[in-house]
């Protein structure tokens, strides 16, 4: 027995080769003329979520169907042929999706309010959005933020600030930590500062219900 199933990250890989699916677009093309490659990838990847949504549902309905795309909604769309807006927006694709925003606010490129805003503002949603959070950087370098490369070192409490802002959100039906190791086997160096964080967010979160 199970409660769901849920898939994870990416679709098509990023850089693919117009040689990778040469073959099966130029069948799809018999029927579907004019469909441009990026067209025809976007289509094979609704065509598969929307067939493991079905399949899950004929099992039991009860189950439940998860997404964790990338947070970079552009991304998706262009690189990986994931629509997730689509997705949800629109009902038979999926319950629940979970965004991997596992950006600080100081992020050069993607700060995190800038990101959860946008996936907020998806309209007429069909599906609930969970936002997916870095428990994993918490005390570390965050390599590829630019400016904000020590927001997470520096700071004792960007998880529980970044909940405070996405229980603001119209959107906001709960949030997901990754990963499970970082939260209760964490690295000697980061220990206490997890726990610090953990802390913080717990105390909200029973203030949150009171």
């Amino acid at each position: 027995e199970i409660d769901g199933i849920h898939i994870d990250d990416y679709f098509y890989p990023s850089g693919l080769k117009e040689s990778a699916d040469k073959v099966t677009y130029e069948e799809y093309l018999v029927k579907n003329p004019d469909t441009e490659l990026s067209d025809y990838r976007r289509a094979m990847c609704d065509a598969v979520v929307s067939r493991m949504y079905a399949v899950i549902k004929e099992a039991d309905y009860n189950d439940i169907f998860s997404i964790s795309p990338s947070a970079n909604i552009q991304t998706n769309y262009d690189s990986y042929y994931a629509d997730v807006v689509k997705w949800a927006s629109t009902e038979g694709y999926c319950d629940v999706m979970i965004p991997q925003v596992y950006f600080g606010f100081e992020n050069a490129t993607m700060p995190f309010e800038e990101v959860v805003d946008e996936w907020d503002a998806i309209e007429e949603k069909k599906v609930r959005i969970l936002y997916g959070l870095a428990a994993y950087k918490v005390g570390t370098e965050d390599t590829y933020a630019g400016s904000g490369k020590y927001e997470w070192v520096e700071n004792d409490n960007v998880l529980s600030r970044q909940i405070e802002y996405i229980m603001s959100k119209k959107s906001y039906r709960g949030f997901a930590l990754y990963r499970y190791c970082s939260l209760f086997f964490p690295q000697k160096a980061v220990r206490s500062q997890m726990k610090l964080e953990l802390t913080k967010v717990i105390d909200m979160l029973k203030s949150a219900k009171s």
